[in-house]
């Protein structure tokens, strides 16, 4: 790992395998099977690696030219098999130092192979660890990243928030959050879809609704700039979700707005 990154940690990992420090709390991300692993291993991460982003000739685009000009590390937060922004930054500005973090070590071993077996040089660094108990020094990091990565964590709202207070606690003085995450347009509207249909809300639905804008702020991060992305509407006939199914079903739209938000701290 470069020295930039060993530099914020502010704890030993227990134990480096392949050259990933792991620091625990992989029940806190997600889940993946041997299958999902194998099928990575098969050209997902491969083509996960080359396909630009969604939005990456729109409203990506300027941000991530902005990144790379300033040069600064990066930590991409619960990276995941898409490895978050990291990919397009890597094509942007190949030497910019960047850090993938992901509390699931199969996948981060995947990515590790990867690398290795394709030769790519001067790949994003790996490391192992829960958003909830991020391994950096209090005040260390100047630029984290996010693709729908907060919302990846366990426990709903009270997730979100150890997320956010655990980033914010080791953002610098003015460090910077980029983060794309999603937001329904009319929860009461989606209750009542599953009203009609006399089924249970899912759990995200019965807890106070928040927007992010309101989780940031509850958590220390002051929101400089919120960008539309994409407007979505959720498909019906198994191609989105049981939600889409009911929107399909009763003719009442479901939409989920993709927004990029620039957060800072102090």
């Amino acid at each position: 790992m470069k020295v930039v990154f060993e530099e914020i940690l502010e704890r030993k990992p227990l134990k480096t395998a392949d050259g990933i420090p792991f620091f625990g709390g992989e029940e806190d991300g997600d889940w993946f099977s041997e299958e999902d692993l194998l099928s990575m291993r098969n050209g997902g991460l491969e083509q996960n690696w080359i396909t630009p982003l969604p939005w990456a000739d729109g409203g990506l685009e300027p941000l991530l030219r902005e990144i790379a000009r300033r040069g600064r590390p990066v930590v991409d937060l619960a990276s995941g098999p898409g490895l978050g922004l990291l990919p397009s930054l890597y094509r942007l500005a190949p030497a910019l130092p960047t850090l993938a973090v992901d509390a699931n070590a199969g996948v981060l071993g995947e990515w590790g192979r990867f690398f290795r077996e394709k030769g790519i040089s001067d790949p994003p660094d790996l490391l192992e660890a829960s958003l909830y108990d991020l391994p950096f020094r209090a005040g260390s990091a100047e630029v984290f990243t996010s693709m729908i990565g907060i919302s990846s964590t366990r426990d709903g709202e009270e997730g979100y928030r150890k997320a956010l207070r655990g980033i914010a606690r080791a953002l610098s003085s003015g460090g910077v959050l980029y983060a794309v995450e999603n937001e329904w347009t009319d929860v009461p509207g989606i209750l009542s879809l599953f009203h009609k249909a006399g089924e249970t809300p899912w759990d995200v639905f019965l807890e106070r609704q928040l927007s992010w804008r309101e989780r940031f702020a509850e958590c220390g991060l002051t929101v400089e700039s919120e960008a539309l992305l994409e407007r979505r509407r959720l498909k019906g006939n198994g191609e989105d979700n049981e939600l889409g199914d009911l929107s399909e079903r009763y003719g009442v739209p479901v939409y989920l707005d993709w927004k990029l938000f620039t957060v800072r701290k102090g």
